[in-house]
């Protein structure tokens, strides 16, 4: 089952609105036929946004935020990185460890 079809048959059997329903976690079992995760109901979508983490609210696009300032920057850490190239090594400033 997709999460939008458990979310419909949740709101059904509740009685509240898709949108106050939030599922993740979703593992499936091997073989098939079952899967486990987490559901979350909310009183509104108000109480929602008010509670809900700001991952799940881009999932399904509740926020304003954009993704990536959410995410982090996963560019900057290369920039930082320097790795040992020829010049580097054959350089004058270079000193060796001896073990």
């Amino acid at each position: 089952m997709t999460k939008k079809e458990i979310t419909d048959k949740l709101a059904k059997t509740l009685k509240v609105k898709e949108e106050c329903i939030s599922i993740f976690g979703m593992k499936t079992k091997f073989g098939g036929g079952r899967s486990t995760g987490f559901a979350l109901v909310y009183d509104s979508t108000d109480a929602r946004k008010q509670y809900d983490s700001k991952t799940n609210l881009l999932r399904v696009s509740m926020t304003g935020f954009k993704g990536s300032s959410l995410l982090g920057n996963y560019g900057t850490h290369s920039s930082f990185c320097v790795w040992p190239t020829l010049s580097i090594l054959n350089s004058n400033n270079a000193t060796t460890r001896t073990l």
